[in-house]
């Protein structure tokens, strides 16, 4: 429904509508879902008002500064986690959270129900970079990059700052518990141990409170990469795609993302101009500590009840695990399987 009187002087009609709960322009994220209620059209770019949903457990965009808008949020149900400049608040409904431009923000949901909000944008245009990571999503089935971010992010004036650790930040939850062991055979229970540790270790939401503490938020992927020359002499790209299973391109592709943050290096080969080899920079040793401490204060949050000799005995029978796992493999693969470099300093050798 919309009203309208026509305003003196050749004027810009005044003009003002009402929306059904479910009218706007939709966008969809994982986990979480806008609905546009007032659009720049209706405006004139002066603001734009959405309905946001973020579900439980999202950890939301990652911190950034907006040059060209600033941004108000008011809770309407649940709570969301907030970093607005250098401090961390938790909103709960009925409150207001405002971010001027050229503040540095961001905000998640660390919590276990659904959070529900409604945002203005003073002026509009910045809906349409959710719209855009929106078609990414829809055509890819993955949230972008931090690359591909970084650049859609740059088309509406805004750009990345560096995560800050949160003093008070909702714990990560703990992985569902395993059925009892005495009625599960020893392997089905090392299977369903190991699977649990990896779905945990690999999930979104670790994978985020580990970026948080480590200030370091490069894909799984590129991650897993930078590692692996942390542990080997520097390699040709050949090399690492065939250390690693995976084809050349995919090697390459990931390289660019390290080497234009300066994290890995290319090395002239002598005596063969067209050749090079790929080396961890001190940045990149730095990074990768970083991280692997983040990794240590996250288990120690987690493992902080537990005993210190259970905690022995625990990496003890990991580390044991892993070894019979890469000579097991070794044996019945040859030259296919992982090596000495697939694992982390300390593994014990078979």
């Amino acid at each position: 429904m919309t009203f309208g009187v026509q305003a003196p002087g050749g004027e810009q009609p005044a003009r003002g509508f009402a929306r059904s709960r479910d009218e706007g322009r939709r966008i969809d994220l994982p986990d979480w879902s806008m609905l546009v209620k007032v659009t720049a059209g209706d405006t004139l770019g002066r603001l734009t008002v959405l309905e946001g949903r973020m579900g439980p457990r999202q950890p939301g965009p990652l911190p950034h500064v907006h040059e060209g808008h600033d941004e108000t949020f008011v809770l309407v149900e649940g709570r969301l986690r907030f970093r607005v400049g250098d401090g961390f608040h938790t909103a709960v409904a009925g409150e207001t959270v405002f971010a001027g431009r050229r503040l540095a923000h961001g905000f998640g949901n660390p919590f276990d129900e659904q959070a529900r909000y409604v945002a203005t944008l003073t002026p509009s245009g910045y809906e349409d970079y959710f719209a855009e990571v929106a078609e990414h999503v829809a055509r890819t089935g993955a949230m972008p990059g931090r690359a591909l971010t970084q650049e859609l992010m740059a088309r509406h004036r805004t750009v990345l700052v560096p995560p800050l650790p949160d003093p008070d930040a909702v714990p990560p939850p703990l992985p569902p518990p395993l059925p009892p062991a005495t009625t599960r055979a020893p392997l089905e229970r090392l299977e369903a141990g190991v699977a649990a540790v990896v779905r945990w270790s690999e999930s979104r939401h670790i994978r985020a409170e580990i970026a948080r503490r480590s200030g370091c938020d490069a894909a799984p992927s590129e991650l897993r990469l930078l590692e692996f020359f942390d542990l080997v002499e520097p390699l040709r790209i050949s090399d690492i795609a065939q250390c690693l299973r995976i084809d050349v391109s995919t090697a390459s592709l990931q390289l660019r993302q390290l080497r234009g943050n300066r994290l890995v290096e290319a090395i002239p080969v002598e005596g063969d101009r067209r050749a090079s080899l790929i080396a961890i920079t001190p940045k990149g040793r730095a990074t990768v500590e970083k991280v692997r401490a983040a990794r240590r204060d996250l288990l120690r949050t987690v493992f902080a009840d537990v005993p210190h000799d259970d905690l022995e005995q625990g990496a003890e029978l990991l580390l044991r695990v892993q070894a019979h796992m890469l000579a097991g493999m070794r044996a019945k693969l040859g030259g296919d399987a992982p090596d000495a470099s697939d694992a982390p300093d300390g593994a014990a050798s078979p």
